[in-house]
């Protein structure tokens, strides 16, 4: 995971970098979920190729990074991945909200939002914008797709 928020630029909706150590002090404070993708298919595996952090509260859960290899690019993992948070979130009853900061380099990702539903919803410091899904339209998952995960949202 540190690893990918260190060479993923183009694919990073906040350009913020993240240590071992930082991942881990995130995830031990009870309010985190890191999901690491990996994307497998008929002609084998692509390896670990994006993440999402997500921070929980009970009222809303805030994507505050997520990030994608751009050799999957064509793949649709970024609208697969928010698809399955989408849905997520609706059924724990929850806001989604996302954490965008044009860096430049990154604008394929506010389309990745924008294409999955979410809208501006304020804009912070440094340029830093907050987006909203209102999880109104939540498409099912593909049939074809496998989705494995071993996440909690919920303790």
């Amino acid at each position: 995971a540190e690893e990918l928020t260190y060479r993923t630029n183009q694919l990073n909706a906040t350009g913020r970098k993240y240590t071992v150590e930082s991942l881990d002090a995130l995830l031990r404070d009870g309010r985190h979920k890191l999901l690491v993708c990996e994307l497998k298919d008929k002609y084998g595996s692509h390896g670990k190729i994006g993440l999402a952090l997500v921070e929980l509260s009970p009222a809303a859960w805030n994507l505050e990074l997520m990030l994608f290899s751009c050799r999957v690019l064509s793949a649709g993992v970024g609208g697969i991945l928010l698809t399955y948070l989408r849905n997520s979130a609706r059924d724990h009853g929850v806001r989604l909200l996302a954490d965008f900061k044009d860096t430049g380099h990154n604008r394929m990702m506010r389309l990745t939002y924008m294409v999955g539903g979410f809208s501006e919803r304020s804009e912070c410091d440094e340029g830093l914008v907050v987006l909203e899904n209102d999880l109104s339209d939540v498409p099912p998952l593909p049939d074809f797709l496998a989705i494995r995960t071993n996440v909690r949202w919920s303790a």
